[in-house]
């Protein structure tokens, strides 16, 4: 089975929170990565959100090649390390990054800092 190899996969758990600040997060993921020219896929991984969250999420998501909502199943017992096996196994990268969705003190230097 051939994987689709990146320089960066971002790896976002999420888990019923704030569109907003999931937005916010997610647009930052991108812009850090273009600007740096880095080939790119930014994963929501969702535990089992509310169906009106998961709806805005695949709103969040949309047509961008870059982005995939990933659900992560059983959705009554998700754990984050069945999200990052199932990633890792659908894709290749250089580095893995783990970023909380609600991480609400999320910046480009605080991503400089962390790759």
């Amino acid at each position: 089975m051939l994987r689709e190899i990146y320089d960066i996969i971002w790896i976002v758990p999420n888990l019923n929170e704030k569109i907003g600040v999931v937005a916010r997060n997610l647009h930052l993921l991108q812009i850090f990565s273009e600007k740096r020219g880095l080939s790119y896929k930014i994963i929501l991984a969702d535990g089992g959100s509310s169906h009106r969250n998961l709806i805005a999420l695949q709103g969040l998501i949309g047509d961008d090649q870059e982005r995939e909502l990933m659900l992560v199943l059983p959705a009554w017992r998700p754990t984050k390390n069945k999200a990052i096996f199932d990633i890792l196994n659908k894709y290749r990268s250089k580095i893995v990054a783990i970023i909380d969705s609600d991480c609400a003190n999320l910046s480009i230097l605080v991503l400089q800092k962390l790759i």
